[in-house]
């Protein structure tokens, strides 16, 4: 194992017992034991320290074969400081190992750590700040803003409409980053199914309104359109898209309306009496470059969208954290239970993702889902 050279100002003697701790769970031959690693973590080793590979001994552990042994050090280590959200060089968490190695019963220690770790955190984002200070969200913000991780920026980017190498439609900013992609279609026109129709495949309603929050590639609007609603109202604020929507006919569309402006102007707007309120059937949402704060927020504006009844129902493009199964995991089980608090049950259903593999990727800079398996569509609805 080659060691990190950590930046100065870490003790040498706690990163020896860091080192220590790192070389005993990674030990094949005898395994490490419970009682080892506890007296180390006892001796002050920090659990979350990384090797030069990123690997940490949470990582190690869960490269090990799943024994009633390992599960209860996995258990110790996140009691003891292990990060579960920590990657490494590649990308890949402690709980994607366990994941490929079907090791369940770690990965569900990770897992579930992963969701009492962001519902903690959402707590405390709650907690007014008297300061701008150290802890302050602020502090997080890149210094460079990139398309696709600013919202700010990512609408003063360009965008461009294209066909990849394997026959796709893509949307890309100027970076190349993957904003929406054709593979989503299958996805898309199986959301609007389970919107728009009843279990049995019927038409909830004959007056149907919809709602859509961010245009795209226009997948599921595309698919509405074809289930005939008769309004049709979609946010866009990207000056890019709203030039397409217009070349492509779609403010000339018989009940369609378009409203230039972000999700958050039309809200306002509404608060305002800029823009009538109004109440839909389905509620769709599929944001780039917003980030999971941005969802919850939108999260508490659904109740105030959807028709009273216990028909009308919310869905939205469930790619939080898609870069790694125990990230999409847990921000799944996270959001549901957000929706839970404000009186939504939320079913899932499952559905095969249509792409090329690796092909899919090609040419775009950052991969925006790459979770193997099927796809899970979220269909919340009131409590009543």
């Amino acid at each position: 194992m080659e060691i990190a050279d950590e930046a100065s100002g870490y003790p040498a003697a706690r990163e020896e017992l860091a080192i220590s701790l790192l070389n005993l769970c990674s030990r094949q031959s005898p395994p490490p034991t419970l009682s080892e690693v506890n007296a180390s973590l006892m001796a002050g080793a920090d659990a979350w320290y990384q090797d030069v590979s990123g690997w940490s001994s949470l990582h190690y552990v869960a490269a090990q074969m799943e024994t009633e042994e390992t599960v209860q050090i996995v258990d110790s280590l996140l009691k003891g400081g292990a990060i579960w959200n920590l990657t490494d060089e590649a990308g890949y968490t402690a709980g994607d190992i366990a994941f490929s190695l079907n090791s369940k019963r770690i990965y569900a220690l990770i897992l579930d750590e992963g969701i009492r770790s962001e519902m903690l955190g959402t707590l405390l984002d709650r907690i007014p700040s008297d300061s701008a200070d150290e802890n302050s969200a602020t502090k997080d913000e890149p210094k460079e803003e990139d398309p696709a991780t600013s919202n700010a920026a990512f609408l003063q980017s360009q965008l461009r409409y294209l066909t990849s190498a394997t026959g796709q439609q893509i949307l890309v900013d100027e970076q190349k980053n993957g904003v929406m992609m054709g593979w989503e279609t299958g996805i898309m026109r199986e959301t609007a199914k389970l919107l728009l129709r009843s279990e049995a495949g019927e038409r909830e309603d004959e007056e149907v309104a919809v709602l859509n929050v961010g245009f795209g590639l226009g997948l599921i609007d595309k698919a509405f359109q074809e289930l005939k609603p008769t309004r049709h109202v979609i946010i866009e604020p990207h000056p890019s898209v709203l030039a397409h929507m217009k070349s492509q006919g779609w403010y000339d569309k018989s009940g369609v309306e378009v409203y230039e402006g972000r999700w958050q102007d039309y809200i306002s707007a509404i608060e305002k009496g800029e823009v009538e309120a109004a109440l839909f059937d389905a509620v769709y949402f599929d944001t780039f470059s917003e980030h999971y704060t941005h969802l919850r927020e939108f999260f508490e504006q659904v109740p105030n969208l959807l028709k009273d009844g216990g028909k009308a129902k919310f869905s939205w493009f469930n790619g939080m954290g898609g870069s790694s199964r125990l990230f999409w995991d847990v921000y799944t089980s996270v959001a549901e239970l957000h929706l839970k608090e404000i009186g939504l049950t939320t079913k899932w259903y499952s559905v095969k993702v249509d792409d090329e593999g690796e092909e899919t990727w090609s040419g775009i800079k950052k991969v925006y889902w790459m979770v193997p398996g099927e796809f899970r569509i979220p269909i919340s609805m009131m409590e009543y």
